[in-house]
């Protein structure tokens, strides 16, 4: 067992504003497609839900301020968060280029490029008004548009007028704007407003928790989607203490892990624990040795990484690979397991 070594860190939370400005850039003009009804929305990323993309915020339907609550009444959503986070791994995973595509046929009404993919907790605040980052705004007529934020420098291949078609690609995923982890945030809205596309127009705020009525997905993607209380979705190995900043880019994506260091970290990225939440790392040696320890959480976080701490048994660590499997644990509620396997010469 790993004796007394268990330890959280938490991270400080943010208070979203999601804009373009919006003001202009969502008053595009001209003509745009004509749509019989209401649009369904695909998946708008091609990746896989659960193994390299997760939800990471949702839509905040609570008004007041520093309250929070998604649309199953959980507290996976930012303060004043407008759309759906999706987001993927690591910086690592954003270099490799996973691709944004367009949710519903229209028309390109806006894009913006040029703006730095950066961390604002390491490079201060975006520039005002363009929080958004680099994005591309689509209309899918009779009001509705959609809305793709953060978008990769330079990735964006689609031009204002442009026709798009379910499933066109648009962009990469990025970390442009007022962001600190690489994902896409996606709005939908009708006549400049807003929609929750779990909740849909006929409960634009819903009293009841749980999905609408009229979502407006496909149920295809709806299923896909299907609402996740807690996100686990990155875990690994670090030769010292995990720094957050590290963690995001992809930097302890090592292997292999450097025999002489003094310290194994064993460490997990997680979106919207709560109090009561335990958390389980269990690693497995080169030599089928299993060793475990689980820990709870004391406090709620909207994002955190916990850690765990190894010292080196003797002048170096045994060689062979090392498995690790992290597994997040709340009553009533589906385990959450994730692994990550390194080697040591």
């Amino acid at each position: 067992m790993f004796a007394r070594a268990f330890r959280f860190r938490r991270t400080r939370p943010v208070r979203w504003h999601q804009g373009w400005g919006v003001a202009a850039l969502l008053m595009t003009g001209g003509n745009v497609l004509a749509y019989d009804g209401t649009p369904a929305f695909a998946m708008p990323m091609q990746c896989t839900v659960g193994v390299d993309c997760w939800i990471a915020k949702y839509m905040d339907h609570d008004p007041a301020a520093r309250e929070m609550r998604d649309y199953a009444c959980g507290r996976l959503a930012g303060d004043g968060h407008t759309g759906v986070d999706i987001a993927i791994r690591d910086g690592k995973a954003m270099a490799a280029g996973v691709t944004v595509v367009a949710a519903a046929s229209g028309r390109v009404g806006r894009v913006r490029e040029g703006v730095s993919d950066q961390d604002v907790r390491t490079t201060g605040p975006a520039v005002e008004g363009r929080s958004c980052g680099n994005g591309v705004l689509v209309d899918h007529g009779e009001g509705w548009q959609s809305l793709y934020c953060h978008l990769r420098r330079g990735s964006i291949v689609v031009q204002p007028g442009q026709t798009v078609k379910t499933g066109d690609p648009l962009g990469r995923v990025g970390l442009s704007g007022e962001t600190e982890y690489p994902h896409l945030h996606f709005d939908v809205l009708k006549n400049g407003k807003r929609i929750d596309p779990f909740v849909g127009l006929a409960d634009e705020a819903p009293a009841a928790c749980g999905r609408g009525a009229t979502p407006l997905w496909t149920e295809e993607v709806a299923a896909q989607l299907a609402y996740q209380p807690f996100a686990l979705y990155n875990v690994g190995f670090a030769p010292g203490k995990p720094e957050r900043s590290a963690v995001r880019s992809g930097a302890y994506r090592i292997d292999p892990f450097p025999a002489t260091a003094e310290v194994m970290f064993l460490w997990a990225e997680m979106f919207g624990s709560k109090a009561g939440d335990e958390i389980r790392f269990r690693l497995t040696g080169p030599d089928g040795t299993v060793q475990e320890e689980t820990g709870r959480f004391d406090t709620p976080a909207l994002q955190r990484i916990p850690e765990l701490r190894l010292p080196r048994p003797g002048a170096r660590w045994p060689s062979g690979r090392y498995t690790l499997t992290i597994t997040a644990l709340r009553p009533g509620i589906p385990a959450q397991t994730s692994t990550a396997s390194v080697a040591v010469p």
